[in-house]
């Protein structure tokens, strides 16, 4: 049975006079209650107000007249959970937008995936793969004022099981740990598991000279972030890193469609493995089992032995693509007419989490180190 958790306590005005104050109230009412500050870093490809008040709000939600802009959502908290809970969406940086909550994070996912589907595409969590992750750890770990590593303390990880079975093909396990992120990430490269969330801590003096503090905090492949102290110095540090790697991610996977392009073709993209995965060709039907499980698409199977192709059908925003796999160390993925960047973007991230992890390349960069291989 679910653990049922209280209500947090709700802002008053007085609270919500600045940025700071209402994180100072966040992180206050969290510790109250006994579990971590929920941050979702969103990416978002409009003016958020203009977003807010064309689209209509899915929940109720009110400007707070803040720099940076702010709304406070009124959410009605899941069935027998009692009263409703406070959800701060500010304006955090160019293209991206923060939604903070006081709130447990086990009452919080089912309303808030429902609230980003009412916004999708223009409003979109993002998407971090095991190698996104590392980066972004590498990042943040090179910023003025962190002292020391940033250490690993906790690990969920996913392997493939190495005699799969008919129901399951992948396991997971959760290692407790106080290592730098760099040989963490390393080892999991190593023996070939990917990460699906890090808890990390890191000291970390905020500009004005305020001291060292002690941050501590997790990622996950979803953009979900929790802090458990010194919320602000998490924003700084992890938070901003996630928020670059997020453009850059956004803008590799823009303009891949025939409808995007000038020239009217298509731009395909690989998630590429370091050993041939699909030597074995029951793993083509793995795949498309996996592609069966995402969510709000569907999935025709146009040839599925010995060379894989399907066609994937967006129903968030209409995109379509066909998913290749045509060598044994690679699958391809082509856009068609449509195919927008989050619908493409959540598509590589679920075969990264669900089948198993890759680099995600541009196809011509691929076909042209093979070709000089070949050479």
């Amino acid at each position: 049975m679910k653990p049922e958790y209280p209500p947090p306590r709700l802002a008053t005005p007085g609270d919500l006079t600045s940025l700071e104050g209402l994180l100072g109230f966040l992180e206050e009412s969290c510790t109250a209650q006994g579990w971590p500050l929920y941050v979702a870093l969103l990416t978002c490809t409009g003016d958020l107000r203009t977003v807010l008040h064309r689209w209509g709000t899915f929940y109720e939600a009110t400007d707070l007249g803040l720099l940076p802009s702010a709304w406070v959502l009124d959410v009605p908290r899941r069935p027998k959970c009692d009263g409703h809970a406070q959800w701060f969406l500010i304006d955090y940086c160019p293209g991206a937008a923060l939604l903070i909550s006081n709130e447990h994070r086990d009452v919080l996912r089912a309303p808030l995936r429902k609230w980003v589907q009412r916004y999708q595409p223009i409003l979109t969590p993002i998407l971090l793969n095991t190698a996104a992750m590392r980066r972004v750890l590498g990042r943040a770990s090179r910023l003025r004022g962190l002292s020391g590593d940033i250490m690993v303390t906790q690990v969920s990880v996913r392997a493939r099981l190495p005699a799969p079975t008919p129901r399951r093909f992948i396991e997971s396990s959760h290692t407790w740990t106080d290592r730098p992120f760099s040989g963490v990430f390393d080892e999991m490269a190593e023996s070939r598991r990917w990460a699906t969330s890090v808890h990390f801590s890191l000291m970390y003096e905020p500009a004005g000279g305020a001291g060292l503090h002690r941050v501590e905090g997790s990622m996950s492949r979803n953009g979900e972030f929790t802090s458990v102290a010194c919320v602000r110095c998490l924003l700084d540090t992890v938070i901003a890193a996630a928020a670059e790697e997020a453009a850059e991610e956004r803008e590799f996977f823009q303009g891949r469609a025939t409808e995007d392009s000038p020239t009217g073709h298509f731009k395909p993209l690989v998630v590429q493995y370091d050993d041939p995965v699909f030597e074995d060709r029951t793993q083509n039907r793995v795949l498309i089992r996996v592609l069966e499980s995402l969510p709000s698409a569907g999935v025709s199977v146009l040839h599925p032995n010995p060379y894989l192709r399907a066609a994937v059908v967006d129903y968030v925003d209409g995109s379509a693509y066909d998913v290749c796999v045509v060598r044994h160390d690679r699958i391809t993925i082509v856009p068609k007419t449509r195919a927008s960047a989050a619908a493409l973007e959540r598509l590589c991230a679920h075969i990264c989490s669900d089948f198993r992890d890759g680099e995600i390349r541009d196809y011509e960069e691929v076909v042209a180190e093979d070709l000089r291989d070949d050479g």
